[in-house]
Order: C-alpha cells, then sequence, then structure tokens
C-alpha cells in the first residue's frame, strides 16, 4: 500500500510501448504475488487433510504436490480477472479524472 501512494505520488506513469503479452505476464505476475500464500494453504491444507485420512501412495502424493503449481497459476488468473482488473479500470478512470482537473485548475 505505501509503495502504492509513493508510486502514485510521483506521478510515474506506465511503460506505453510494451507488448500485450509482457503487459499479461505482469499482471499475472503481481496477481501471483498477492495469491500464492491463500492458495497454497487452501491446496496443500487440503491435500494434507485428504492424506490424512486416505493412505495415497508416493505417486498420486507427489501428482497431487504437483497439481498445486497449476492451480496457483489459476487462482492468480481468475484474482486478476475478477478483482484485480475491475479494481485497476476503477482507480484509472478515478485517478483520470482527478489529474485532468488538477490541469485545467
Amino acid at each position: 500500500m505505501a509503495v502504492a501512494a509513493v508510486i502514485l505520488g510521483c506521478g510515474v506513469t506506465p511503460v506505453r510501448h510494451s507488448s500485450a503479452l509482457l503487459r499479461k505476464g505482469a499482471d499475472l505476475s503481481f496477481a501471483l504475488f498477492i495469491t500464492h500464500l491463500v492458495t497454497a494453504t487452501i491446496w496443500y491444507g487440503g491435500v494434507h487433510a485428504f492424506n490424512a485420512h486416505h493412505s495415497l501412495p508416493v505417486v498420486a502424493r507427489w501428482s497431487l504436490w504437483l497439481a498445486g503449481f497449476p492451480f496457483a497459476i489459476m487462482a492468480a488468473m481468475a484474482f486478476d480477472r475478477w478483482c484485480d482488473a475491475p479494481v485497476q479500470a476503477l482507480l484509472n478512470r478515478q485517478l483520470g479524472r482527478t489529474r485532468q482537473a488538477l490541469r485545467f485548475a
């Protein structure tokens, strides 16, 4: 939160010439940073509880452990699409109005 305030306060503008794939990767990286701990707690906690009740073979345990990576990426994509993107759009609209109002004041 403090970093966001510093960036907004300094008036840093985003890079305009980056590719769409690069921007999507940056968005996904941010979403993964925000969601990884919650996702890991849910996924690996569930795997641990399931394994405590059902004796799984080693291959199945490793498969479930490895499946945590795609689960984390899907959770980050869902967070980016349904949480972060709408908030970013709202902030961009609000900040755009504020910056226009400041230019004419």
